[in-house]
């Protein structure tokens, strides 16, 4: 825990997870407490960070706009190639719930369409 500018601060791992908070202007008490609760919960399983929810096409999206720029024309073109396949299967998906075995999914259906 640390005060910056008046306002308090936490800053710490759980299981490999980072989990940061800002308190405000209160007493270092009331940011202690506060803190406590986070982490018990944390520890419980009771507490969900907030995760940043995007799409499949948005994301796909940026990165064409970002690769269109730093990119050879025939590398963007492959990517946007692989972009528009990756998109007849994963439309509509959050990011994070693409998982390991949804992408090993695509794989094999992919192989049923080119050798």
């Amino acid at each position: 825990m640390y005060q910056r500018d008046g306002k308090w601060y936490s800053d710490f791992y759980y299981e490999g997870t980072r989990y940061m908070q800002s308190w405000g202007k209160v007493s270092k008490i009331i940011a202690k407490e506060k803190e406590r609760r986070i982490r018990n919960d944390v520890a419980t399983g009771e507490y969900e960070a907030k995760k940043k929810r995007i799409r499949f096409e948005k994301f796909a999206k940026q990165y064409l706009e970002h690769a269109k720029t730093i990119k050879r024309l025939s590398s963007y073109n492959r990517d946007e190639g692989s972009v528009k396949r990756l998109s007849s299967f994963f439309k509509g998906k959050y990011l994070s719930d693409i998982t390991p075995w949804l992408i090993e999914r695509y794989r094999k259906e992919r192989l049923k369409e080119v050798a």
